[in-house]
């Protein structure tokens, strides 16, 4: 919008539904969507160009962008953790976890992760609610449970203090809930 005319600046058009997170990478000279037709894009604010699509399968694609904006993770309900490196698009690992929401910690080596909690029985599992978990990006090895599970809970959304000592999460129970982190 332009704040002075009241008027739409420039629209974005290539998703194919609606849109469910958008980041500025540093500078504010591009940025990312991630949309319910299971898209993640890098777009040219100046031109509103696509740069570049990270492919995904699923709809509703997670997303954190790292505090430099180099590095981008994806995933989703039904689909692995993915590092990508944004500049060129290349997939640089892979991890076998699905998640709800995705925040960085500060520094950039590490992700909060928003995992699943699963009740298995008579030959099938089912979603009981969510853990939080530490993923470290330098290892394949998969994230660490830090709290959880907290039954019927299901994380939309989270943030991380600048700090690193409070992540917050926004929850489908219509809670916001704050996480000491300082003793992890």
């Amino acid at each position: 919008w332009d704040t002075t005319t009241g008027r739409v600046w420039r629209t974005l058009v290539g998703h194919l539904s609606g849109i469910d997170a958008v980041h500025f990478l540093p500078g504010g000279q591009r940025l990312l969507s991630a949309g319910y037709d299971t898209n993640v894009r890098l777009w040219e604010v100046a031109t509103g160009k696509l740069i570049r699509g990270f492919e995904h399968a699923n709809a509703h694609p997670v997303v954190a962008l790292s505090p430099d904006g180099k590095r981008l993770v994806t995933g989703g309900r039904m689909e692995p953790l993915r590092l990508w490196d944004v500049d060129s698009g290349a997939e640089l690992r892979r991890w076998q976890t699905a998640a709800s929401a995705l925040a960085y910690m500060p520094g950039g080596k590490e992700i909060l992760v928003a995992t699943f909690a699963m009740a298995r029985g008579r030959g099938s599992a089912s979603w009981v609610g969510s853990k939080l978990a530490l993923l470290d990006l330098s290892r394949s090895a998969p994230p660490q449970d830090l709290f959880g599970p907290k039954w019927g809970m299901l994380i939309r959304s989270m943030a991380v203090t600048p700090n690193g000592a409070l992540a917050v999460s926004a929850d489908e129970d219509k809670h916001v809930r704050l996480w000491n982190l300082k003793n992890r």
